[in-house]
């Protein structure tokens, strides 16, 4: 009978550990998956947070390009109003240009293309033979004012009417040159100048030429 009670004895401890060694693990189990739990709500919460840290910087970015683009497009229109301004500044300095180019040669060409009258082209005729014979050879260059009407013979105009004596009143001598002489003097020294230079190459020409 003792023994059998002790080894009931021993029967009842080896259960008693059996259970808290159950209470122990069912403990350790529901620890373990409180741990789980916790970091699966840990990592979902991180990855909650990772997601709207890249939802911002996504709307950072395009709220930057979207400035990005509203300057640029205001850069292209100020480079249109520019080009815009500078054409038409170009269109109207061109027609300006050509205006003063027309009268320029209306002005210049207006006694040119006149219809001169016999005693008119007399008169043109001999302020050729004039400059040839005379002025032409007194100056090079026509001075500044050289059109204005004057009876001095140390001027241009003096000292081309010289050769109109024939011209006796004033006013005539007058009319003559401001409607006729000075708008073909420039013209008629030219081309005196002209033969004089071509003259000179022609005879040095023959000079240097060689003979074999």
């Amino acid at each position: 009978m003792p023994v059998r009670r002790i080894d009931n004895d021993c029967l009842n401890s080896s259960d008693d550990e059996n259970s808290e060694g159950e209470k122990r693990g069912r403990s350790s189990t529901v620890t373990r998956k409180e741990k789980e739990a916790s970091g699966d709500s840990e990592s979902k919460s991180s990855g909650e947070d990772d997601d709207d840290d890249s939802t911002d910087e996504r709307d950072e970015l395009i709220t930057k390009q979207q400035k990005e683009i509203e300057h640029l497009k205001r850069l292209i229109g100020h480079v249109t109003e520019e080009k815009t301004r500078l054409e038409e500044e170009r269109k109207k300095a061109r027609a300006e240009s050509e205006v003063a180019v027309a009268g320029m040669k209306t002005k210049r060409s207006i006694h040119n293309d006149k219809a001169w009258t016999r005693q008119e082209k007399v008169w043109i005729q001999a302020l050729g033979s004039a400059i040839r014979n005379d002025v032409g050879r007194r100056i090079k260059f026509l001075p500044k004012g050289y059109k204005k009407w004057s009876n001095d013979q140390n001027t241009i105009c003096g000292r081309v009417m010289t050769h109109f004596s024939n011209i006796e009143s004033d006013g005539e001598r007058k009319r003559v040159w401001n409607d006729v002489l000075r708008h073909h003097l420039s013209k008629k020294l030219g081309e005196y100048k002209n033969k004089v230079t071509q003259g000179m190459r022609e005879q040095l020409k023959g000079e240097n030429d060689v003979f074999f």
